[in-house]
């Protein structure tokens, strides 16, 4: 179960279904949306989920209300490696279960290890049992109302599959998802049930009798990207080898630091400069650590500068450099250019 998609932890995933790659996706969480904007959804999910080692053929549940001995059938024909089940309405997709009879259907595969259950946001917190028990804990943010999943099916189901005591709440580092994900935690935590929650990097595996959240040991470092008449800030610093290696102002997140608290911090001590956040949602960049048992986030914050006095951190860095905007990707490697590379395809130019 995870946060969002497979986490950071696709490989643990792989060695869940094994050789078996054929995947049913079932899309019902979308099923409360418009139809164009249901399938833009879908169309979205299967192109983050369909690399070439999967096979993934949709699972659309409506087909099977009322008919779980078809849906049965069709199951143990198609012989899936998984049933994954995408984010959306937490509602929608626990009626759908519930209509279709896959909840049951599940329930039994699983017994029998026949294919792994697997899921992201709406499809991991449907894993819990009593889904009534988080009914306003998410507010009244469109996408997770119970309101929606009826006007959809005529009915609203409240139970989950019962697979895990916990309440996964998901995306609890994404932006304004992340209070939300504080408060339904707070609730479940005052009603005395357990809550979970799950940044996008983190994924709870159950195999078998074994139990383990992966990305708990996860660290995280928050800094800027500098944009300035033209030119981006570089910092360069020696790596393992003594090699020049190229990337952003940024360090370590210390104890009650909010990311932005960080970034700013970690931004004059290491270049001297005071910048002011031009956009609040970050790019992120993930670095393995530990012999890839872990991973470090990098949280890059777009900002200006607000003065121009660069005073270098001597410890850390060697060199400090405003380089043209067109010569960046030409410095940076790795996880740092795939930063840069996705904020320029944010705004689609190539100025901040």
């Amino acid at each position: 179960m995870a946060s969002y998609q497979f986490g950071n932890y696709e490989d643990e995933f792989r060695k869940l279904i094994g050789d078996n790659h054929k995947i049913l996706v079932v899309t019902n969480s979308r099923d409360h949306l418009p139809v164009d904007l249901r399938q833009q959804k879908v169309t979205e999910a299967f192109a983050k989920l369909s690399k070439d080692i999967y096979s993934c053929k949709e699972l659309d549940l409506r087909q099977y209300f009322h008919k779980s001995d078809e849906l049965k059938r069709f199951i143990d024909d198609y012989k899936p490696g998984c049933i994954f089940a995408i984010g959306g309405n937490i509602y929608s997709l626990a009626t759908a279960l519930h209509l279709s009879g896959l909840d049951e259907i599940l329930k039994e595969g699983l017994e029998s290890d026949r294919y792994v259950y697997a899921g992201y946001s709406a499809g991991a917190v449907v894993a819990s049992n009593n889904l009534s028990n988080i009914i306003g804990s998410y507010g009244e943010r469109p996408g997770d109302l119970p309101s929606e999943a009826e006007s959809a099916y005529g009915e609203v189901w409240t139970k989950g599959l019962g697979l895990i005591d916990e309440y996964i709440c998901p995306h609890a580092d994404q932006g304004r998802y992340c209070e939300i994900s504080k408060q339904a935690a707070k609730d479940l935590t005052n009603k005395k049930l357990k809550a979970l929650p799950l940044k996008d990097a983190e994924v709870l595996i159950i195999d078998g009798s074994k139990k383990k959240i992966f990305g708990l040991n996860d660290t995280k470092s928050c800094g800027c990207i500098i944009v300035h008449d033209g030119k981006a800030l570089l910092i360069g610093a020696k790596d393992d080898d003594g090699k020049l290696f190229w990337s952003f102002p940024k360090g370590h997140q210390e104890k009650d630091e909010s990311d932005i608290e960080t970034a700013l911090r970690e931004t004059k001590e290491e270049v001297g400069l005071d910048v002011e956040i031009t956009d609040f949602t970050p790019v992120i960049a993930i670095h393995p650590i530990r012999d890839n048992t872990a991973f470090k986030r990098i949280l890059l914050f777009p900002a200006k500068p607000l003065n121009f006095e660069i005073e270098c951190q001597e410890d850390e860095v060697e060199q400090v450099e405003w380089v043209p905007i067109d010569q960046v990707n030409g410095r940076l490697k790795g996880y740092y250019l795939e930063a840069w590379q996705s904020l320029q395809e944010r705004y689609s130019s190539t100025t901040c």
